[in-house]
């Protein structure tokens, strides 16, 4: 079995390998041509948790996967998509980022998000099951009100990455203060859009369909949410 696995290893990167000795513009365009549904699927995946029109992010994936198609070293024996899958990924949610508006998260949000993440997962051990947030806040020993407030402090960076990466990215020292994202403020139709998107972690697609709207409304339903929620921080 490991020496088939080798052989299969050895077989995709073999072209890599005959790119490395002697480049040429036909052979790296092949090579592009065969892994496009590596960059589209990565697209794809970062387009569905943004703002951002998977066009436009599949052009840029396809650019980066050009770079990576130069840069990949077969020598080191793993394969092309172990190294490029990472690049791709991180040079989206950079562009994303480049492109947004950091929102400042407090430090105590983000412990209590921390904190609440292992608790979760410790839950899910024990119970077989995923736990409610209130279950959350009641395992990790935090009250509700900050594990909601805590929640709400990340809402806005999902706009350009998952969670996960906002709470690696986005915290700063600066002084604690209340975040209000003024929830009362928003529109029906906005509170349903954002509780789904934001809280259930549907997709854009996912939610679109439940609510029976298009992606572009959805979107703009968004936008105009999280546009009252960074008003509200502000002040």
């Amino acid at each position: 079995m490991v020496t088939a696995l080798k052989t299969k290893v050895e077989t995709e990167i073999d072209p890599f390998k005959e790119y490395r000795n002697a480049p040429t513009l036909a052979l790296r365009n092949h090579l592009v041509k065969l892994n496009l549904g590596l960059a589209r699927k990565v697209a794809y995946e970062i387009s569905s948790h943004s703002f951002e029109s998977y066009e436009d992010l599949r052009q840029l994936a396809d650019m980066v996967l050009v770079d990576c198609v130069e840069k990949f070293d077969p020598s080191k024996g793993f394969r092309f998509s172990t190294f490029a899958i990472p690049k791709l990924r991180g040079r989206l949610l950079n562009y994303l980022r480049d492109k947004g508006h950091t929102i400042r998260v407090p430090r105590k949000y983000y412990d209590t998000i921390q904190k609440a993440k292992r608790a979760e997962r410790s839950f899910v051990k024990i119970e077989g099951r995923h736990p409610s947030p209130r279950e959350i806040a009641a395992h990790a020993k935090i009250s509700f009100e900050l594990y909601l407030a805590s929640r709400h402090a990340f809402v806005g960076c999902r706009f350009f990455h998952t969670v996960s990466a906002c709470v690696d990215h986005g915290i700063t020292d600066t002084a604690e203060k209340d975040l209000d994202l003024s929830l009362e403020r928003l529109e029906r139709l906005e509170k349903a859009a954002v509780a789904k998107f934001f809280y259930s972690k549907l997709s854009l697609e996912q939610v679109a369909a439940d609510m029976e709207i298009s992606q572009p409304e959805l979107k703009e339903i968004l936008r105009s949410a999280i546009k009252k929620a960074k008003v509200s921080y502000a002040a």
